[in-house]
Formats: structure tokens, C-alpha cells, sequence
């Protein structure tokens, strides 16, 4: 008898809110919905360390060599969540420093500076699961890679991108009606094989994002 007190009282209470929308009772009683508090977009600024290695064969110079170029670049990213499973995102990620080379073959090890930059522009498909104030992501879909170094010249191509990572909600933001998150993850910018020459670009990003 008093639990069915407790459940009409409730049910009562319930009925003062509207249906469906930001206002009713749901989205503000259901821990599960308080994304609904600061909305579904969310925007966030990150450091990206990027890493262009080519695997040269040995009939190139009679000998392998590998061929590094390693760049420090500010990322961007924009997205929206679905749901609790389901995002989408775009990013974009541009040096802000000469790029770093290294050229390894046998004993030989030699690393040089270059003016020039890596930048990438991709849109990503972002299935999710989410546990506490832990979420783990993939990111799967398309992006356009480019690499431009001084006095040489440039190269793009567009590829199918790939990545993983983890987030973190840290709660309310210092920016007013925005909550925070911070992540860390892993693509994979570009992988494919050119005149017999295995080339991949990969990039860790570590930053911070704002639900709003």
C-alpha cells in the first residue's frame, strides 16, 4: 500500500512537466539525459603530434631507408551527438612549427629542420559507449591529408581515416552554459603504398572540448 502511494505521487508530480523536451520530466530527472541540459553540439581545441614514415625498399639505394617527418599541430574539432552511442565530427589539423626529419639507413641517422607544415580536413562517423564519466570512441570516415615543405612542393591525397580514443566528462565549465570533457586518441590519416614505397601518416591528440 505504500509503494503504491509513492508510485501515484510520483506519477502526479510528473504530470505538472511537459511530455517531451528540454522541460520535461525526464530530461531533467534522468541522469541519462542531462546532455539535454547544455545541448547536443560540442566544439573543443587539441594538440596533435603528427608522423609521416616512409619505408623505402633496398633496390631504391642498395640499402632500406626510412624516412621520418614529424610535426607539432594545433586541432580543431567540431561535433554533434545523437545519442549516448552515436556522434558525428569534423576536424581539422594544421602545424604551427618547421617540421622535424629524420633520415635512418643502416648506421647512419641524420635529423634536419624544415619550414613547411602537414594539415588534415576530415569528417567522421563516431560510435561510442559511455560508462560513468568514461567514454570510449572510434572514428571512422574521410579525410584530405596534405603535406607542404618549402622550396619542395606539396602533396594531398584523400583517404579513408580511422581512429580511437577515450574522454573524460570533468563536469561544469568555467564557460557559462557549457560542460567540459577532455580526450585522448589515436588516427590514422593515411596508409597506402606508392612505387612500391609504404607510406603512413599518424597522429596522437590530446585536448580539451565544450558541450553546448
Amino acid at each position: 500500500m505504500a509503494a503504491m502511494m509513492v508510485l501515484g505521487a510520483s506519477a502526479l508530480y510528473a504530470e505538472h512537466y511537459p511530455a517531451y523536451g528540454e522541460n520535461s520530466y525526464k530530461a531533467l530527472n534522468d541522469t541519462e539525459a542531462g546532455m539535454a541540459a547544455t545541448g547536443n553540439f560540442y566544439a573543443g581545441l587539441g594538440y596533435s603530434y603528427v608522423n609521416a614514415n616512409l619505408d623505402i625498399p633496398v633496390y631504391y639505394f642498395n640499402r632500406p631507408v626510412e624516412f621520418d617527418i614529424q610535426g607539432d599541430n594545433v586541432s580543431f574539432l567540431l561535433g554533434y551527438d545523437f545519442n549516448q552511442y552515436f556522434a558525428v565530427e569534423t576536424r581539422y589539423t594544421l602545424s604551427v612549427t618547421d617540421l622535424d626529419f629524420d633520415l635512418t639507413s643502416g648506421n647512419y641517422d641524420q635529423g634536419m629542420s624544415w619550414g613547411g607544415d602537414m594539415s588534415n580536413f576530415g569528417l567522421y562517423l563516431k560510435p561510442k559507449y559511455q560508462s560513468g564519466a568514461v567514454t570510449i570512441y572510434a572514428l571512422l570516415g574521410y579525410g584530405h591529408i596534405r603535406i607542404d615543405i618549402d622550396n619542395i612542393g606539396d602533396s594531398s591525397e584523400n583517404e579513408f581515416q580511422w581512429g580511437l580514443g577515450l574522454s573524460m566528462d570533468v563536469g561544469e565549465s568555467i564557460v557559462a552554459g557549457t560542460e567540459t570533457f577532455i580526450y585522448l586518441d589515436y588516427m590514422r590519416f593515411y596508409d597506402d603504398e606508392m612505387n612500391q614505397v609504404d607510406f603512413t601518416i599518424d597522429a596522437i591528440t590530446a585536448g580539451i572540448a565544450f558541450k553546448f
